[in-house]
């Protein structure tokens, strides 16, 4: 019997709608990884994105239909996993370069900062198609080597422009520098994130100051505590908590609206370990941009380790396998976090919210016959179903032998009650 900690999902009785339940990030939230296998490479397109390789994730946005985007810099190409995991590549490799910071807007676009090639790119969500949105001006003229977009509530447009150690703003045809200097070394900026006001923050890291941006007025808002100079990615989330990715800590903060400061992710050490266990105990080598979804939960891109990590609830299942003749049928996850076989039961923690594919592996001779419970019914695969609140439920599935038409023959023993 082979069982591992996973992330799997099932309808819990009595559980809210999973639109309607928010979870607020807490230092009590475990930690999974959803995309990368920890190794660098362009692979696993068309799979789950936790068997992909990525090669230095270091940007990442959710949009309206929970689909995330990650800018696998090394590989110069834009990845794309829907919310039943499976990864694809939104802009294939070569098509952009450098990409890393990324936004959307509502207006059907995707927004890359390309640094490779000094400019915006606004893609189309539908099919792919990139556009140049702005290539900079104004009084720093062009842009270089920019990392960070955001928008404001007006639709404005603001950029991390990392090369002329600025932030600017695109209206239209229109770039203005809202903050800092032209090319002077001395603002070494890092993350921007708007609030749900549309009220834009972003980060110096020579300072490790966080600071706001209002009609055109710069205001320091917080300061993140330790060593200057790392990067410090942001993101927030609809009740306007601001998470802080803190490269040089190897930790993730959250200010709450009254800027109480919190550690929710990382122990401080360096490295990339503690998968579904406590976020707060997990190692991250370089937390780099962060992304929180419309159910609360925190996406963290580790480019250093080649990964994308989620932290949220967890939540804990049973999953048991039933076969009419002992044999070692088997359920797998399409992530392989969840593998169980018969006669055997698992149990396993995952983080609630998310979504798995179960798929069923019956041994010579044998056939799946049908699952109950947890949401699951009939005799395919078990797939894309949501969790939404803290529970436990059990699943089970059942294997039975063939007929002479290859069929299940349908008579089972006492091994099949639950």
């Amino acid at each position: 019997m082979t069982c591992s900690l996973a992330r799997c999902v099932f309808i819990f009785a009595g559980s809210t709608a999973l639109l309607s339940t928010v979870f607020a990030a807490s230092s009590n939230d475990i930690v999974v990884t959803v995309a990368g296998t920890g190794n660098a490479g362009y692979t696993g397109d068309g799979g789950n994105a936790a068997l992909a390789e990525l090669s230095v994730p270091q940007g990442i946005v959710l949009d309206g239909a929970g689909n995330l985007y990650i800018s696998d810099k090394a590989n110069n190409a834009i990845r794309k996993v829907t919310p039943d995991q499976t990864i694809s590549s939104f802009v294939a490799s070569g098509l952009v370069s450098a990409p890393i910071g990324l936004a959307v807007n509502g207006d059907g676009n995707l927004y890359v900062a390309e640094s490779g090639q000094n400019q915006i790119l606004a893609i189309a969500l539908s099919d792919g198609t990139p556009t140049v949105f702005s290539g900079g001006g104004g009084t720093c003229g062009g842009f270089k080597q920019p990392t960070g977009v955001a928008f404001d509530q007006n639709g404005t447009l603001y950029v991390v422009d990392s090369g002329n150690h600025a932030i600017r703003a695109v209206s239209g045809s229109q770039v203005t520098t809202v903050y800092g200097s032209c090319d002077v070394a001395g603002d070494n900026l890092a993350g921007i994130a708007a609030n749900s006001a549309g009220t834009v923050y972003f980060a110096d890291r020579t300072t490790n100051r966080i600071i706001s941006i209002n009609a055109g007025v710069p205001t320091v808002r917080a300061t993140i505590p330790g060593s200057t100079g790392g990067w410090l990615g942001l993101a927030f989330d609809q009740g306007g908590d601001l998470f802080v990715a803190a490269s040089t800590q190897h930790v993730v903060y959250a200010f709450d609206t009254s800027l109480n400061l919190t550690t929710i992710a990382g122990n401080g050490t360096s490295g990339y370990s503690g998968d579904r266990g406590s976020a707060t105990s997990a190692e991250f080598v370089s937390p780099f941009a962060l992304a929180v979804n419309t159910d609360g939960r925190l996406f963290i891109a580790d480019p250093a380790s080649n990964v994308v990590r989620e932290i949220g609830p967890s939540d804990l299942v049973t999953v048991s396998v039933h076969s009419t003749n002992g044999l070692t049928d088997v359920v797998q996850s399409a992530d392989h976090g969840l593998i169980c076989d018969a006669p055997n039961t698992c149990q396993q923690v995952y983080i609630a919210g998310s979504e798995v594919v179960l798929n069923t592996n019956a041994v010579s001779g044998n056939v799946f016959y049908e699952w109950t419970g947890g949401g699951c019914s009939g005799n395919g695969s078990c797939t894309a179903i949501t969790v939404a609140d803290d529970s436990q439920v059990n699943v089970a599935a059942y294997f039975s032998t063939r007929d002479s038409d290859g069929e299940a023959d349908g008579i089972f023993t006492d091994d099949f009650e639950d």
